[in-house]
């Protein structure tokens, strides 16, 4: 498990012992699942800008604690946005090659034709986020400002994460969506997102920027390494554990203390009996090696 072992959730890697997961508990990092009221909502009013198109502008420091921005604007970044701003968030801005990404498009469950007012009411639906710029333009944030990865992609967000480390003045937010069960005893790295219905059981350890999607289930025991996605409707029986930068497809599952290496993607549905040597892909049932 070397691919995985001393990472750290302070922000400075380097403090951390070989072999060793410093994480807060679960408990110290999960906000009230009612969303939060803080005092100051103004705007950062950050302009929306294409990159490479002239001098870009310095956003001012964010006002208020509960300003966040997003990498990513796509499917990933809707689903983080919404839990953040559950959990009493503010959506800042975010940063997306597309300059129609669908996080910065108005969105409604209702149309005009067949209101709902009641649900009007509760805030369904989508106003969309300022565009700040691309991607790139990441660097555009001033010291203290809060960033979380909404990027599904594993590859994508390792060469981010690879850029954005230059950058200790940054702070990563650890996001559990009120739905979601962690257990007290569980412990989560910074930067980790963990999605409605998903479930972190005892003892369980999930580093950095990890993400462990909707309905998810980790259960006793289990090691989640850094940047590893756990897709949907997962469930990992105790004790497994998944080397960084693996992806496991919509559906996995494993039986008891498998070890899956790092930057390993297992195919949708997959059942994985038998470990998973680094760098392999894997499908099936049960799961068996494939051609990348």
């Amino acid at each position: 498990m070397s691919a995985i072992a001393g990472v750290s959730s302070t922000g400075n890697p380097g403090n951390a012992p070989a072999g060793t997961f410093p994480f807060r508990p679960a408990a110290s990092v999960r906000l009230n699942p009612w969303p939060c009221r803080y005092l100051d909502r103004v705007s950062t009013n950050l302009p929306h800008v294409r990159s490479g198109t002239g001098p870009q502008p310095t956003p001012p420091e964010p006002r208020a604690w509960g300003d966040l921005f997003i990498l990513g604007g796509g499917g990933h970044a809707l689903v983080v946005a919404e839990a953040a701003e559950t959990l009493g968030w503010r959506i800042a801005g975010f940063f997306d090659d597309d300059a129609a990404a669908p996080l910065g498009r108005p969105h409604s469950l209702h149309t005009p034709a067949s209101p709902a007012p009641d649900a009007v009411r509760r805030g369904v639906g989508w106003q969309g986020a300022p565009r700040i710029g691309s991607l790139a333009d990441w660097r555009l944030l001033p010291p203290g400002a809060a960033l979380a990865l909404g990027l599904g992609h594993v590859d994508v967000r390792r060469r981010l994460l690879d850029v954005t480390a230059t950058r200790n003045d940054l702070r990563w937010p650890t996001l559990v969506h009120p739905s979601a069960e962690v257990s007290p005893s569980a412990h989560l790295g910074r930067g980790v997102f963990v999605a409605p219905r998903a479930v972190v059981h005892t003892r369980a350890v999930v580093a950095d920027f990890a993400i462990i999607n909707t309905g998810a289930i980790v259960e006793h025991d289990c090691v989640i390494g850094r940047n590893v996605h756990i897709a949907p409707g997962c469930v990992l029986a105790g004790a497994t554990r998944v080397g960084e930068d693996s992806l496991l497809g919509v559906g996995t599952r494993t039986i008891p203390r498998i070890e899956i290496g790092a930057n390993v993607t297992a195919g949708a549905g997959s059942v994985i009996i038998r470990a998973a040597a680094p760098g392999s892909k894997i499908m099936g049932v049960p799961a068996r090696p494939v051609a990348r």
